[in-house]
């Protein structure tokens, strides 16, 4: 770690500017026991003729790009966000992305929601991820 600190002494974000694309997907992040007792818990509920599993869960803003977008505008670097989302997506956007510091000018609502649900099991949270790129397999920098 003290390495990774020297390297990025004396650099100052404010001077850098960068431009994040296209992947924003909203993440539903459900967490559960290790694999084996979720397992249990799955065969349980499926062989009473199906029911209902409590579990923790948490809807955020993700993807490669979104989660690059906030972290670089948390150092301070001015950013840009492009996709192109639905018009949930995009309120989304704004209320996380938008809230620390990232520039949404180039964020389109006018197309389909990319959606994940990932499944983090146990305390090492091991994470399973049922992906859906909507729109966004389509979306090119072009």
């Amino acid at each position: 770690m003290a390495l990774a600190r020297e390297a990025v002494e004396g650099i100052d974000p404010a001077a850098y500017r960068g431009v994040c694309l296209p992947d924003l997907f909203v993440d539903l992040v459900v967490q559960l026991p290790p694999l084996a007792d979720t397992f249990q818990r799955i065969r349980a509920v499926h062989d009473r003729g199906g029911g209902n599993l409590r579990a923790h869960q948490e809807l955020r803003a993700g993807g490669n790009a979104a989660n690059t977008a906030y972290h670089l505008a948390g150092l301070g670097v001015e950013t840009w966000f492009h996709t192109r989302t639905s018009p949930s997506g995009s309120l989304l956007l704004q209320e996380t992305l938008g809230q620390a510091g990232v520039h949404l000018d180039l964020v389109e609502a006018n197309g389909t929601l990319a959606t994940t649900a990932a499944l983090e099991m146990g305390p090492e949270r091991t994470n399973v991820m049922f992906n859906d790129p909507a729109g966004l397999a389509e979306l090119s920098p072009d």
